[in-house]
């Protein structure tokens, strides 16, 4: 299999598996601390561990944080929030920004949301292998 195609094969069984959505937020969720870190008032205060991104649907992202402070603060700097976001992430065509206050997880907890893989055929688990091991041949010709 040609470069080409292997990486359309691997685009195309990534998708199926996480989906536009699932990439999105992924985007969204990597950049957040960037967004802020765009707000020099913002900056200085170590706002990452003050608010996250609880939610993201029908291009309104929901924002939670840990103290009323906090929550004002947001609010205070609402307009620059939604201009570095829409600059970070142009694709997902953000229109607002909601915030509320609540409990965040601390940052060593495990997530509570249990990933189950969909069962797969034993076709599909063969390709699956094909093509891992196609990969790690393509990387190490690249190390050499």
């Amino acid at each position: 299999m040609d470069e080409q195609r292997l990486k359309a094969y691997l685009e195309s069984f990534i998708s199926q598996k996480t989906g536009p959505t699932g990439e999105e937020s992924f985007h969204l969720v990597s950049r957040w601390e960037s967004v802020l870190l765009d707000v020099p008032a913002l900056a200085k205060r170590h706002p990452a561990r003050h608010c996250r991104i609880e939610e993201w649907k029908n291009s309104v992202v929901t924002i939670t944080a840990d103290h009323p402070a906090w929550l004002q603060l947001l609010l205070l700097y609402e307009a620059p929030l939604l201009a570095s976001l829409r600059r970070r992430v142009p694709e997902l065509k953000i229109t607002g920004l909601k915030f509320r206050y609540g409990d965040l997880p601390a940052p060593s907890e495990a997530p509570k949301t249990k990933i189950i893989p969909e069962p797969i055929s034993a076709e599909e688990e063969k390709n699956r292998q094909e093509l891992l091991k196609k990969l790690e041949d393509l990387i190490k010709l690249h190390r050499e």
